[in-house]
């Protein structure tokens, strides 16, 4: 069965907790399979596969000042967005994004990160025990399923582009970025248990748990920076005019394929899933204690207010 396209989980034929699990399974393993040598010589396999092993502080940009984006031009791709969220596209997405308070809230987290934007690729990848090798887009459109003799269902993978050593919390991210956020947030720990021990038992090293959670709630932030700057590509897919009209996620206008792409449902969905994440699990705090924690681990000092918000 499958590939099933992105984004449409009520097409799979079980429970997608199911599916996610099988994919983080052959994952994971293919990781720990890399980090106990069976995946070939690491120094070959770098030659051929972008490799984040290793890479030093200063690759990153790490700096006192902010390492992301100009703040002002972030500043305007959030507005555009809220405007999105809260009005024109307010049904599809969550009520909260109509509160100024949390508008305000997410600004500021917003800024925050983008500030550390360096520095949380440094911290994804300063510690090689969370950086291996595995597939970038481990997605149910990028695999086909069936089930063996007892039922257990099993999988095959293909597009191997951008194949490559990433944190693994970055790539646990983009392996089940596309699910339903109310499917994720159920069996979310059961995911993150699941790649732990798939990886140590494939001959990786043991993961903390908490490290992972935090990295991935990170990389899942860090995606809302491109899907922000794409809401004027949303507009091109979707008339801005049309957008009174639409009842729900399922109408075909922002629910079907356009020309033969999942973009602007991709875009929906995953905008929704990733505000829900910063409302849900309480990301400013984890951004707070990352700030806290990448700040001891480069010996800098917290920066400056002012480098993080609009000038």
């Amino acid at each position: 069965e499958g590939p099933y396209d992105k984004c449409m989980d009520w097409c799979l034929r079980g429970d997608p907790a199911e599916y996610y699990l099988a994919l983080i399974r052959c994952g994971a393993r293919m990781a720990g399979l890399f980090k106990s040598g069976a995946m070939g010589d690491p120094d070959v396999v770098a030659k051929h596969f972008e490799n984040m092993l290793g890479v030093p502080k200063e690759a990153f940009g790490v700096q006192p000042g902010c390492s992301g984006q100009p703040p002002k031009m972030l500043k305007s791709k959030v507005d555009q967005a809220l405007e999105l969220w809260s009005n024109t596209g307010a049904v599809l997405f969550p009520d909260f994004t109509k509160d100024p308070a949390w508008q305000t809230k997410f600004t500021a987290s917003m800024m925050k990160l983008n500030a550390y934007a360096g520095e949380s690729q440094y911290f994804f990848h300063h510690d090689d025990d969370y950086v291996s090798l595995a597939h970038s887009n481990m997605n149910v459109d990028n695999a086909y399923f069936w089930r063996n003799d007892k039922g257990e269902l099993e999988l095959g993978v293909f597009d191997w582009g951008g194949m490559g050593c990433r944190s693994l919390g970055f790539k646990l991210w983009w392996w089940l970025y596309c699910m339903d956020f109310e499917v994720l947030d159920a069996n979310f720990d059961k995911f993150l248990d699941c790649h732990i021990e798939s990886y140590q038992n494939a001959g990786g090293p043991k993961l903390e748990k908490e490290a992972l959670r935090m990295m991935f709630i990170l990389t899942a932030m860090t995606q809302m920076f491109g899907l922000m700057a794409a809401v004027s590509q949303i507009y091109r897919m979707c008339p801005k005019k049309d957008f009174p009209s639409i009842k729900n996620r399922y109408d075909a206008r922002v629910g079907e394929n356009i020309n033969g792409k999942s973009t602007i449902r991709l875009y929906i969905q995953v905008m929704r899933t990733i505000l829900m994440i910063m409302q849900n699990w309480q990301a400013d705090k984890v951004l707070d204690d990352f700030e806290t924690k990448v700040c001891d681990l480069l010996k800098m000092s917290k920066k400056d207010p002012k480098t993080t918000m609009e000038p």
